[in-house]
Order: structure tokens, then C-alpha cells, then sequence
């Protein structure tokens, strides 16, 4: 598996998030995109979401702020 960035995902692929205990599978309802700038403490960074279905039916939102590193590294494809 290769990580991969949410906007870089298109509709239909099928990817995975790195969980604590757990990998979890993950399909794109829509192309991920831009969704707008957030600022902490006087730096701005960009935010980036996609609609999902878990592999459990549930339909939700991933929304990621790219360059902070809690996100670093958590999608694969």
C-alpha cells in the first residue's frame, strides 16, 4: 500500500484509513476537493474532504488539514 492525500481521491476508488488497532476500508461517494483555508495561531492551512461509505454502510465526511501531522502518513490506497 502506497499513502495517498484526500484530494487526490476520485469518486468509486476504494481506500483505507490507519486506525490505533485497525485499518478501516473506505469508498469515495465523490472526488475529494478543496473545501477552504483555516487559520491556528496566525498560520493559514488548507482543508481538504470527501464523502465515504464505510465498509459498515455508514456515509460520512473525512476532512483532513493538510500539513498538520496528525494526518501525515493515515490514508493508503
Amino acid at each position: 500500500m502506497e499513502a495517498i492525500q484526500i484530494k487526490d481521491i476520485k469518486q468509486g476508488d476504494v481506500f483505507y484509513e490507519r486506525g490505533s488497532m485497525d485499518w478501516y476500508k473506505l469508498e469515495a461517494l465523490e472526488d475529494g476537493h478543496y473545501k477552504g483555508d483555516i487559520e491556528i495561531m496566525g498560520t493559514i492551512y488548507k482543508q481538504y474532504q470527501v464523502k465515504v461509505k464505510t465498509e459498515f454502510k455508514e456515509e460520512l465526511y473525512v476532512l483532513v488539514t493538510e500539513g498538520l501531522p496528525h494526518y501525515s502518513g493515515k490514508y493508503f490506497k
